[in-house]
């Protein structure tokens, strides 16, 4: 089954965001059936804020190094491409492609501190231009188009992701991603939208994973969730140590 077939099973896919290799070959044991980077917690590992202010070397040395530990279909956040052109971003993902990557997210928006939308006719024009050269350098890699409306608290974000979602999927995305939409409504509403692949974050609000599938999602990302859990888990286990006088909690549980 390749990683586009994934999108279509009978449960949704569930996305394992890793940040490294070592996260990679955990969530190939734990058993996953694929990962994608999430460029927060690479961020977040590397002392960065989030959003391209890590360097498209940097991030290409990561996913060299996650795509060698481990033998899953592999994605990766790939931000708003780290570039305005899009005959450069189709470059790059050829680039991703060759190191073995098979499909990325593309963002609708740019910036960290200064985040903005990029007008949707702007990113879908850039998505039909990078498809075509992507087609005429014969490189396959699933574009999931992230769409940015409930990040950036756009009114009336149900309307108008809708509207994205329409010009994306006639663009050639072979997937849409929203991140944090707020309500199982919502959710519901824009799974049938679009015959694309629905993609959402699991928050505290939502029901279980198979409660997602029924309202229509088809992959479930992780994005930094697991990377705040293990950074929590860690400053917790470095105080315990750093204030105390000895370290055999950390060895609990190991064989």
């Amino acid at each position: 089954m390749n990683f586009k077939e994934m999108h279509n099973q009978d449960k949704p896919l569930i996305l394992c965001n890793v940040w490294n290799a070592a996260s990679a070959q955990a969530a190939e044991k734990a058993g996953f059936l694929a990962i994608g980077t999430s460029s927060g917690a690479i961020a977040g590992s590397m002392g960065y804020e989030d959003g391209e202010v890590i360097t498209l070397s940097e991030m290409m040395h990561i996913v060299k190094s996650i795509a060698q530990a481990t033998s899953l279909p592999f994605t990766v956040d790939f931000e708003s491409g780290y570039s305005t052109d899009p005959a450069e971003v189709a470059r790059n993902i050829e680039a991703l492609a060759e190191i073995g990557v098979v499909g990325i997210n593309l963002e609708d928006s740019r910036g960290s501190a200064d985040r903005s939308l990029i007008p949707a006719e702007v990113y879908a024009e850039n998505l039909e231009t990078i498809r075509s050269l992507l087609q005429a350098s014969d490189t396959e890699m699933f574009i999931n188009a992230r769409i940015d409306t409930y990040i950036m608290g756009v009114p009336d974000a149900l309307a108008e992701t809708q509207r994205r979602i329409k010009l994306y999927e006639e663009a050639g995305a072979d997937g849409v991603f929203v991140p944090f939409v707020q309500s199982t409504d919502d959710i519901s509403v824009l799974a049938k939208s679009t015959d694309l692949p629905l993609n959402v974050l699991p928050l505290p609000q939502f029901p279980d994973f198979d409660g997602l599938s029924k309202l229509g999602v088809r992959r479930i990302s992780l994005a930094d969730f697991l990377f705040k859990h293990m950074t929590t888990a860690m400053e917790s286990a470095f105080s315990e140590v750093a204030n105390g006088e000895s370290c055999s909690s950390l060895f609990a549980g190991q064989k």
